[in-house]
């Protein structure tokens, strides 16, 4: 799956997390991301993030903290290049897993060879006896890209939760509150 585009927004009707995800094949793919769900899977995410950056540029010192900064330095990097400013393109044909996006119960984090990190998103409910699910493969920039959206619609939602590039660092102790602003959108 080549991935076009890339949407994370708040919805705050439904106290979740919105991720559409267009392709060059012209599907979409709707999941949604409950709090509990980005507070198991985001420390993991950005763990894995660092990993695939540091396996990626070889580093004299492999500490951890080398392995961080590096993972600050290529974010940046990756975000200036990044377009945040185009409209997501909502007209999609195909809806491959239906119109109804998927409640993600579960999530499995790989990294592979060439760069690239698959998640792989499941949707395992008990009264539903053929669970839905796909994968996704990318590559360094679009993750940070990714965290980058996410970190925003967190922030927005204004869930208890403290987000850095790199995953999850905590729950906020003095009730902060994100301020309400447009979707950002990722090609």
């Amino acid at each position: 799956m080549d991935i076009h585009q890339l949407s994370i927004s708040y919805v705050r009707e439904q106290d979740r997390i919105l991720v559409r995800i267009n392709t060059t094949a012209g599907e979409e793919m709707r999941l949604w991301f409950t709090q509990r769900l980005l507070r198991g899977m985001f420390p993991h995410l950005g763990q894995a993030t660092v990993n695939l950056v540091a396996a990626s540029t070889p580093l004299a010192d492999n500490s951890e903290n080398s392995k961080q900064m590096l993972t600050e330095f290529k974010k940046e990097e990756s975000l200036q290049k990044a377009d945040f400013k185009t409209p997501f393109k909502a007209e999609v044909a195909k809806l491959p897993l239906g119109a109804e996006p998927l409640l993600v119960t579960e999530v499995r984090i790989t990294q592979l060879g060439e760069g690239r990190l698959e998640l792989a998103f499941d949707e395992k409910l008990a009264d539903t006896p053929n669970p839905r699910g796909f994968k996704m493969a990318l590559r360094p920039q679009l993750m940070h890209g990714m965290m980058h959206l996410l970190n925003a619609a967190i922030k927005v939602s204004e869930w208890p939760i403290v987000a850095s590039a790199s995953g999850l660092t905590g729950v906020a102790s003095d009730g902060t509150s994100g301020e309400s602003q447009r979707p950002k959108y990722m090609n």
